[in-house]
């Protein structure tokens, strides 16, 4: 039966790995309740002031609970600490899809958003509901012709428990934790860094979809992955706005840069 997400029980996850993001995440989560009132939210914050090891405080309507990474992060305040928060990414939609998948069903339904990215109507999305899938932005760049990629910053999963998702979670959480440790060298992407898409684009690629293992929805990038600038602004029709907080957190030297969405927020609605 094929059905629009907004019609079905979906868990929304994302995390917070820095104050400064917090505000963000809960503008986040705002948005999609305010289309999607009854959709389960998994949040998560860090880094939890009550251990002594990166953790992260999770949020859901089983209550309060905490996630650790296995390894550590070590964040030195250098660029790699971006990267390496980036790579939690896999890791934390994996423990969600294992701890509270089955929150929407014996058909796991995850949907990730990114913290610092707003909704602004009902999901559109088609899915077969008896289907494995992976539904993301799909994504070129103008620096790089012919490069194409699933981006992460807006991703929908659904399947059985053990099915071909689920297995595709694990290894795409083990493959950022150990690039977590030790970045690549060279870098997987075109890019003077990766992330945790370029490790997904790597898996997909030796895991194919198709001949019943899975469906890839490749999604138009302005509707659901769109990038406002720098004064707020996104492609006329964009559902998911990402607002790009990454252009004051992932360079050092820049994190004083005034980049705040509440800002740009009440800017919009005056």
């Amino acid at each position: 039966m094929v059905k629009k997400i907004n019609q079905l029980r979906v868990v929304l996850t994302s995390f917070a790995y820095r104050s400064e993001y917090f505000y963000d995440l809960d503008r986040m989560v705002a948005s999609v309740k305010e289309h999607h009132p009854d959709w389960h939210i998994v949040v998560g914050r860090g880094p939890s002031p009550a251990f002594d090891f990166p953790t992260l405080e999770v949020q859901s309507s089983l209550g309060k609970s905490h996630l650790t990474p296995p390894s550590l992060l070590n964040l030195d305040g250098s660029v790699d600490d971006w990267g390496k928060i980036t790579k939690m990414k896999a890791w934390w939609i994996d423990r969600i899809w294992h701890k509270f998948g089955h929150l929407a069903g014996k058909h796991f339904r995850l949907l990730w958003i990114d913290a610092d990215a707003r909704v602004n109507g009902p999901l559109e999305i088609e899915i077969d509901t008896e289907t494995e899938v992976i539904a993301g932005a799909w994504r070129s760049d103008m620096r790089h012709p012919g490069y194409k990629r699933l981006a992460s910053g807006f991703l929908y999963l659904q399947g059985s428990p053990g099915g071909k998702i689920e297995s595709i979670l694990d290894q795409w959480s083990a493959m950022c934790i150990g690039h977590a440790e030790s970045f690549p060298d060279p870098p997987i992407g075109p890019w003077c860094d990766d992330d945790d898409q370029e490790a997904l684009n790597q898996l997909l690629k030796v895991r194919p979809c198709g001949n019943g293992n899975y469906i890839l929805i490749k999604l138009d990038s302005d509707k659901y992955c769109a990038v406002a600038d720098k004064e707020g602004n996104a492609p006329p029709g964009a559902l998911v706005e990402q607002w790009g907080m990454a252009r004051k957190m992932k360079w050092p030297q820049d994190r004083d840069f005034n980049w705040q969405t509440e800002e740009i927020t009440n800017q919009r609605a005056s």
